[in-house]
């Protein structure tokens, strides 16, 4: 009895085969060349559903399940080697609500794609293909889309409103992407899409969201209400972060923004967060409602000298220590003066010098994560003259960022200058 039940099953099969053959395939794929092997993974919400697939030569490889697909189970999987340039088919005897398709090596990727027969589905994962362009607009009840590391420059989903989940990463030319129809987004994938500018204010429903190297400037969240949302836009370009609106970040809410040039972040409350690798100082590093922060190392403070000294008053640090880029220390009262955190140098640096800061008020700014500005730099050969010396007396004087003083040396007051007469420039030190 088993043996004519498992005749009769294959008996059947062969005949869906053979009707799904004679009709128009519901999906067709073109494959860039051969030489590897192609896999389809194929499902159906309802049970008992036949998929058979034409890998370009006119045969059918068919299979079949008895179950309706639950997310988990009831899918089958079908491989084949397609010909060079070849066109693969999909047939099937009810709904195809799921489809993955995707060549096993760079040899048997798909260049063209044809699912808009495909109006039940609800799931489709195209990644890792060479796909630039895609109609997707039957495809209304569309949740679940996986498109990363293809070639798209552009890509219209404003017919998919029902759409949850969005991977679109590593497609380098995919430089903007309208979002406002896609409403119901949950999760969205972006990464190593090469875009400046990017708003996600009408996604409100994100509950995570994955922006990384992606080169923004500009970055528009809006509200995002959903307890635990994730917003990660580590290495990219942004100044500034607007998340006022993103009280899902509060709690067991993430935030990872490392590696960007960030010297704002406006909040209410953040549950983690991880902003190293920025432009913070000791005077505008957000800590306040963060639960848990990771805020060191970050990027060197940029400085420079106002004729012969750098004020550093504003970032209130307990100590203060200036260094040549060689580890030589200088010294208080022989190398410079202090008063409240502004320092004036008493001899002209020979060597680039920079300052190392601490403060226990940020404690996680130690060893190689110690906060440092840029170093200051010497400019041509250092003389020093006293006020009594007229030999350049004829000559201009400016501040080290290259600010004009005066001719008269007379009535300069004591500091670090650059000296200008004809052709030639020389750093002076004037007493």
């Amino acid at each position: 009895m088993k043996k004519t039940l498992l005749t009769f099953a294959a008996l059947f099969a062969s005949t869906l085969s053979i009707l799904a053959q004679s009709g128009n395939p519901l999906a067709t794929f073109k494959i860039n060349q051969t030489g590897g092997e192609f896999t389809m993974t194929l499902a159906s919400t309802e049970a008992a559903t036949s998929y058979s697939v034409d890998f370009g030569d006119g045969n059918l490889v068919t299979a079949a399940t008895t179950q309706a697909y639950d997310g988990w189970d009831g899918s089958v999987e079908i491989s084949g080697t397609p010909a060079a340039g070849s066109t693969v088919k999909i047939y099937s005897t009810g709904k195809i609500t799921y489809l993955q398709a995707f060549g096993k090596t760079t040899a048997s990727r798909i260049e063209t794609a044809d699912v808009t027969k495909l109006v039940d589905l609800t799931e489709l994962d195209l990644h890792n293909n060479q796909l630039a362009t895609i109609d997707l607009s039957q495809n209304t009840m569309l949740k679940k889309l996986d498109l990363n590391n293809n070639s798209f420059t552009s890509i219209n989903l404003a017919a998919n409103t029902a759409l949850t989940t969005l991977d679109l990463s590593a497609n380098a030319g995919l430089n903007s992407i309208d979002l406002t129809a896609n409403t119901a987004l949950t999760k969205l994938t972006l990464s190593k899409c090469l875009m400046t500018t990017l708003d996600i204010s009408a996604n409100k429903a994100l509950r995570s969201c994955y922006l990384l190297d992606m080169g923004l400037t500009n970055l528009t969240v809006g509200e995002k209400t959903g307890t635990g949302f994730i917003l990660s836009v580590n290495n990219n370009k942004l100044t500034t972060l607007d998340l006022r609106q993103a009280t899902g970040l509060d709690g067991k809410g993430r935030l990872f923004a490392t590696n960007n040039n960030l010297t704002e972040i406006l909040y209410v409350k953040i549950g983690t967060a991880n902003i190293s690798g920025n432009k913070f100082t000791f005077a505008n590093l957000p800590t306040a409602n963060i639960k848990t922060l990771t805020y060191a190392p970050q990027q060197r403070m940029e400085i420079a000298l106002n004729g012969s000294s750098v004020d550093l008053s504003a970032q209130q640090a307990d100590t203060y220590k200036w260094l040549t880029t060689d580890g030589d220390e200088l010294v208080a009262g022989t190398d410079y003066t202090e008063e409240s955190g502004k320092f004036t140098f008493l001899k002209t640096p020979i060597k680039p010098v920079y300052c190392v800061l601490e403060s226990s008020r940020f404690p996680k700014f130690v060893g190689s994560n110690a906060f440092k500005t840029t170093t200051i730099e010497p400019v041509g050969t250092a003389i020093v003259l006293s006020t009594a010396d007229n030999a350049t007396a004829a000559a201009a004087y400016y501040t080290l960022d290259g600010t004009f003083v005066s001719t008269n040396k007379a009535q300069l007051p004591s500091g670090l200058y650059i000296v200008k007469n004809g052709k030639k420039a020389v750093k002076v030190m004037v007493k």
